[in-house]
């Protein structure tokens, strides 16, 4: 972790057992709030306001893709990093995960060594700046 204070990690998935994985990989650093949908989603950023947001694009009551752009939209959130993280790989899919604002695109099965790289390096990035309005 880059500082001392703990940041947010929120996991928005429909598979039980992708978000364990996650929450267990993430969880000794981050704190990790899972969603199984997108039904409580502005409710759950006002509570526990992210510092990251990893994605699932397929899920069953709205495509993640739509859901990144729609975070985009409220400036509250968006600089917050989006990982994608999606069984889809086809060429076009991620193509319109960069263009809804996504940040990184990484594919199902994936690698937890990978995955907290990738996000040790977009929180970095994220926190990095004192000056940040965001930081304050």
């Amino acid at each position: 972790m880059l500082s001392g204070t703990r940041h947010r990690i929120l996991i928005i998935d429909d598979e039980p057992v992708v978000r364990q994985t996650l929450e267990r990989a993430l969880s000794p650093d981050y704190d990790v709030m899972t969603l199984s949908s997108t039904h409580d989603l502005d409710e759950t950023v006002r509570q526990f306001p992210p510092d990251l947001i990893i994605l699932d694009v397929r899920m069953p009551d709205e495509n993640g893709i739509e859901v990144c752009d729609r975070i985009r939209r409220d400036r509250r959130f968006d600089v917050v990093p989006i990982i994608f993280l999606s069984g889809l790989a086809d060429e076009a899919t991620v193509r319109n995960g960069f263009a809804s604002g996504g940040d990184y695109y990484l594919t199902k099965p994936f690698d937890l060594k990978e995955l907290d790289q990738v996000v040790e390096a977009f929180i970095g990035r994220k926190h990095r700046h004192p000056d940040d309005p965001l930081e304050r």
